[in-house]
């Protein structure tokens, strides 16, 4: 009973913009930067929310599992419980990801993508997930009923999954994706020599004014022609260069906060 798949993808994935070698360091772009839309901000809590969830399911099922292998079975009133827990959780994702899939957002609808594509690196999908994760809570009441459970859905290979879950190295993908490192940290702590400097100062404001802005402007993204999309993207673009200018300069000066460099570092590598 392996959730690896569910359970990386309540996990998000570090999404900053990856610039040159030379500066090895990450702008703050993207659906997880500090710049956030409400929109985007209020679905990525229910993200966390439900990766939050996730060490304790990764044990439960992992007791259950070698209770089993020894021949010992497990608590049918507990059984029914996880298997709740876990039809819940899952009707919170799926209606997570139905949102993120129809809000006219833009961060909200790169935060979709984001999910997307790391889905389809795994070859999976949205629906194969769903249908999966609904047969184990089915397959988990049977157990706690002594009954036999159903055969698993047309299309779902069980070996694929169960091999995904096992990991090579003996450790599970799944527990790897709920304790990965993102980039927590800010570039700045604001005492930096350079800050000293009017100029500096006013730039750095007006930059995080106008992503703050952008980032607004944004909200209504799906309603925009197709000439409107093209014209946010490319501000959106210039918002990112301007990033990756100003924290160029602050590498090369040595006044990037330090843990911000080794997060960083870690991401690019």
């Amino acid at each position: 009973m392996n959730l690896p798949l569910f359970m990386s993808l309540v996990t998000p994935c570090v999404a900053f913009r990856i610039p040159t070698r030379i500066s090895m360091t990450v702008a703050p772009i993207g659906p997880f930067c500090p710049f956030r839309s409400s929109s985007s901000a209020s679905l990525n809590s229910r993200m966390e929310n439900l990766s939050v969830q996730a060490p304790a399911f990764m044990q439960t099922m992992a007791r259950f599992q070698l209770d089993m292998q020894m021949g010992v079975m497990p608590d049918p009133v507990r059984m029914n419980e996880v298997a709740d827990e876990l039809e819940t959780a899952l009707d919170s994702w799926e209606g997570t990801i139905g949102r993120m899939a129809l809000s006219s957002d833009f961060q909200t609808r790169e935060y979709y993508k984001f999910t997307l594509a790391h889905l389809e690196r795994e070859g999976e999908s949205f629906e194969d997930i769903g249908k999966m994760m609904r047969w184990q809570t089915v397959v988990m009441r049977c157990i706690g009923t002594n009954t036999p459970p159903p055969l698993p859905p047309p299309g779902i290979d069980l070996e694929k999954i169960m091999e995904k879950g096992s990991g090579k190295d003996g450790k599970s993908p799944m527990s790897a994706m709920v304790t990965a490192q993102t980039i927590t940290s800010s570039p700045f702590t604001g005492a930096e020599s350079a800050f000293d400097s009017k100029i500096v100062k006013d730039e750095y404001e007006a930059l995080s004014r106008d992503h703050m802005q952008i980032i607004e402007f944004g909200g209504n993204f799906g309603s925009f022609d197709r000439l409107g999309k093209i014209a946010f993207v490319n501000q959106l673009e210039q918002i990112e260069e301007r990033w990756d200018v100003f924290l160029a300069r602050f590498s090369l000066m040595g006044m990037l906060d330090q843990m911000f460099a080794e997060e960083s570092a870690e991401t690019v590598l």
